[in-house]
């Protein structure tokens, strides 16, 4: 973080400190005991150099990726999972169809193409129609950031902190 030691935090200092302090939980270098522990010494901080304490054994962030740069677009998790369960199923009733047709002396009909077909065909739609193309976009992603707001709303409110919003619209709609 770009702040000098010794001068009092601002409410921006702090934020940046927990979305900091989010990032490395979502990494898995901090316990979630360890995020809460970490986070109400931030908001109890009253210096930058508070912060700084803070996260001062963890690394720091890594740099913005340049603008020209082009990320490496990978398949989601889910359709990897089920191509390498078709390659696996594949070659399976392959190694059947060749291992019967092997004891039986002759070429057997080659029944795998039922089960490899229709498969992968399917697969191929999946993998370019409108389900791979919305990956990424999931309504149900919620980063840790909002877990870091949640939690400070809570520990502010539970402390009747009056700079919490929620107080703030309860003393709003009073008067």
């Amino acid at each position: 973080m770009d702040i000098a030691n010794g001068v009092r935090a601002s409410s921006n200092d702090r934020e940046r400190a927990v979305a900091a302090l989010s990032k490395h939980a979502s990494d898995g270098r901090l316990t979630f005991e360890e995020f809460e522990h970490r986070v109400d010494h931030v908001y109890r901080a009253v210096t930058t150099a508070d912060i700084e304490a803070v996260l001062q054994d963890l690394p720091a962030p890594a740099p913005a990726a340049t603008p020209g740069a082009q990320p490496r677009s990978r398949a989601p998790i889910w359709l990897r999972a089920e191509w390498a369960t078709w390659a696996g199923v594949g070659l399976l009733c392959l190694g059947i169809w060749l291992l019967t047709s092997l004891f039986a002396g002759s070429v057997l009909y080659p029944w795998p193409m039922w089960v490899i077909g229709p498969w992968g065909a399917v697969l191929i739609t999946r993998s370019f129609g409108p389900e791979r193309r919305a990956c990424g976009r999931s309504a149900h992603s919620r980063p840790a950031v909002h877990l870091a707001y949640d939690y400070r709303e809570q520990w502010l409110h539970a402390l009747g902190h009056r700079s919490s919003s929620r107080h703030r619209r309860t003393r709003q709609e009073q008067a």
